[in-house]
């Protein structure tokens, strides 16, 4: 995310802030889902080492596995990772996986 927020600064972490599809042309792929992606991946892993038992991406008819095709297209798009860097995109999502249980480890302290 840093290398799109980098590009895109006024459309992070403000209030209301503008959908991004706006910006995206002639492209199947949107930051929307990006981010959507990337959050809901986050929750669960914050969930999940809360031990929480319920599957948030389960609950959204999701599978992680979908999850990470889906992102690692968009991060092969926007050059976050690299043509075929289907490991790189998996380490960059395992990133913010370990990120948001870190947090949630913190929190239940």
């Amino acid at each position: 995310m840093r290398d799109i927020r980098r590009v895109h600064p006024d459309l992070f972490d403000v209030e209301d802030a503008p959908r991004f599809r706006k910006i995206v042309d002639q492209s199947s792929f949107t930051l929307d889902l990006i981010l959507y992606l990337e959050r809901l991946l986050a929750r669960a892993a914050f969930e999940k080492a809360l031990g929480k038992t319920e599957d948030v991406l389960q609950r959204r008819g999701l599978d992680r596995q979908d999850c990470v095709e889906e992102l690692t297209q968009f991060y092969e798009t926007y050059g976050i990772a690299h043509a075929q860097g289907k490991h790189q995109a998996e380490v960059l999502i395992q990133n913010i996986e370990s990120q948001a249980a870190s947090q949630a480890r913190s929190y239940s302290r």
